[in-house]
């Protein structure tokens, strides 16, 4: 059964003033996309000022990889969205009840095929980014860090566009201020 809050976001996702809507939408994720760059911006603050010039290139040489890794996350939460939009569009509540759990089984599966991966190429990655030295030591740190964690970050991010289709576009933002 659909609640009557769920009812109300869908009615304005299908019927209401779409300007005001896009600003409605918007705001809240454009907010959450500057908190991800302020994680980004803060490590390498801390790399910078505290641990040297080599630990900042070698995060500025597995950004772009992490890059990459951060896609697949966008790319299972940005179908597993559509599935749900178009499945609130349709009233079809027996397929937006199955999204949930596929979403969290893709997320699961593909974060630790991307661990899996990543820790046992990341050095040479980012030799291959054109590390050298020190800075390929360092960047193959943070590398593995960020790789180790990443079915949690993935799992975040995809549950995060899931949740930005149904409406709840303040909720992500919230949990975006919280986990950030």
């Amino acid at each position: 059964m659909i609640s009557q809050k769920q009812s109300q976001i869908t009615n304005e996702i299908l019927d209401g003033n779409l300007v005001k809507l896009m600003f409605k939408l918007s705001i809240p994720s454009t907010l959450g996309i500057l908190m991800l760059s302020l994680n980004t911006f803060i490590d390498a603050l801390f790399a910078g000022r505290f641990i040297g010039e080599n630990a900042l290139a070698g995060i500025s040489l597995a950004l772009p990889i992490i890059t990459i890794i951060n896609g697949f996350a966008f790319c299972i939460g940005v179908g597993s969205a559509s599935v749900m939009s178009r499945a609130i569009g349709y009233g079809d509540v027996k397929t937006q009840s199955k999204i949930f759990g596929n979403l969290i089984v893709m997320s699961v599966v593909v974060s630790l095929l991307i661990t899996i991966i990543g820790y046992h190429f990341g050095e040479k990655l980012i030799l291959l980014m054109g590390g050298t030295g020190e800075v390929t030591l360092e960047g193959t740190k943070y590398f593995n860090t960020y790789i180790l964690g990443s079915v949690f970050l993935i799992l975040a991010e995809a549950c995060n566009k899931l949740i930005k289709s149904e409406g709840e576009i303040k909720l992500t933002s919230i949990f975006d201020w919280l986990f950030v």
